[in-house]
Formats: C-alpha cells, structure tokens, sequence
C-alpha cells in the first residue's frame, strides 16, 4: 500500500518566487487527502506571503536537503535534472506522492493509493511524467528508474532533455518483470490540459474533460504556460469561473 504521504520540492534554484499556485498544491493536497504527513523539501528557501502561508498549513514539516550533482558519476547540470533525481530519492526511500509544486488537487487519491505498488501517469503519448508520482517504499519501478541513472545524459536544455523525466518511464513498463509493479493512468487522470494548451484549465469552465482527473498540472517551466499563470491572483480566484478559479477559491 501506498502511504498517505506527500512530498514537494522547491527552492533548487536560487531566489525562486514562491507564488499563490504553489501554495495551492499543498493547500489541495491536504484538503482533499488528510494526508499522515506533508513534507516539503527545499535547498534555498523561499520568502514571502505564500510561503509564509505555506509552513503553517497542517502537518507541514521543511527539511533542508543539498541538491545531487551527479548521478552514478554522470553530471546533473541543471537544477531540474537534480529535482529528477532527488523526487525519485525520496519516494524510493520513504513512499508516498509527489507532486510537482505547480500542481492542483481535486480529489482524494485513496482509490489509486490503496491498491497499487506504484501509479503513474501518461503524459499524452510522451512517456509517463514524472510530475506526479505515487509508490510504496523501496518500490521496484522507482528502484529501477534510479538506476536508469547509469545512463543519464541530459545537458540542459537540449536533445535529452526530458528523457530521464517522461521518456525512460514508458520505456520501463515495456520490461516484463516491472509491468506488473505500475498502475499506468490515461493523461487526463494528471495531466490535462497538456503543456502546448492549458487554457481548458484557466480560461474554460467546461467540467467535462476534467470529470476523470484527481489532479492538474500547470506547466510552469513550460514556454506556453509561464507567461499565462500570472494572472492567478487573489482577486482573479475570486471572480474569475474557469475550472482554475473555481476550485481555487476553496481553498483561500
């Protein structure tokens, strides 16, 4: 059994702004999981209102980690790629969910915890995204995913950019002595809408594409939606009627 467990990542790169969405993953999480604990790990830590917020939510504890800078001898040249390898580190270790920071609860997730080793998510026909990722300790897909890490060979912002993060997953569940080990759901179960358009989410209030999802995932580092999400604010939250906002304002 999956535990009621959940971890986030924040601070690998320094002066990161920890904004109102982030604050609202953890704040869903809690809502809609009464999770046994919330752990947030952080290299730099952040300031401000949110974070403020943040560290007072229920059962939150902070813990200071030191980002890998490698992996099995292989460089981890960007603060993203060292997000990859430490998710996996924690969950292999202690079990739980993680959810990327930029994410949005909708429901409880028992219904998947409770009868798998380990649930992921296709990211469109991409690969299984690692932005949310569900497992009991010392799974056996998420011990064998680290050591994919023996190959590692992302520089960046380049060709092999995503490969260890969406592409090696769906490669993994094609082994036949690691199939059996995942739960593997639809896209939508995660992530819609998906990074090239996330406007169903922020400025549709159409509930039908979202009628299967337990969560949602913002996309921030993406290049279509960073420059979107600023408009989530307080005073949008609660006016606005997209999908966003609406579930939102239950949470503020």
């Amino acid at each position: 059994m999956i535990p009621n467990v959940f971890h986030f990542l924040f601070g690998f790169k320094p002066n990161d702004p920890f904004l109102l969405y982030h604050y609202l993953t953890i704040a869903s999480a809690i809502k809609h999981n009464q999770p046994d604990a919330v752990h947030v790990w952080i290299h730099h830590e952040p300031r401000g209102e949110w974070w403020q917020r943040a560290v007072k939510l229920p059962l939150v504890e902070i813990h200071a980690i030191t980002p890998p800078v490698a992996i099995f001898g292989n460089p981890l040249l960007h603060y993203a790629h060292q997000a990859d390898i430490v998710r996996l580190q924690v969950i292999e270790k202690y079990g739980g969910i993680y959810l990327d920071i930029d994410t949005i609860v909708y429901k409880d997730m028992s219904p998947l915890r409770l009868n798998s080793q380990c649930v992921m998510g296709w990211q469109s026909n991409d690969g299984l995204c690692n932005a949310v990722i569900m497992s009991e300790p010392h799974g056996q897909f998420v011990s064998r995913w680290l050591e994919e890490g023996r190959y590692f060979r992302g520089r960046g912002l380049a060709r092999y950019w995503d490969e260890y993060a969406v592409r090696i997953g769906a490669k993994l569940i094609l082994i036949p002595e690691l199939k059996p080990s995942v739960s593997v759901m639809p896209h939508n179960a995660f992530f819609y809408p998906p990074w090239t358009n996330i406007d169903p989410l922020i400025t549709s209030s159409d509930e039908i594409p979202f009628a299967d999802s337990y969560s949602s995932h913002l996309w921030e580092s993406g290049p279509v939606a960073h420059r979107k999400l600023s408009v989530i604010t307080p005073e949008w939250i609660a006016s606005n009627s997209s999908i966003y906002a609406k579930r939102a304002r239950t949470l503020l």
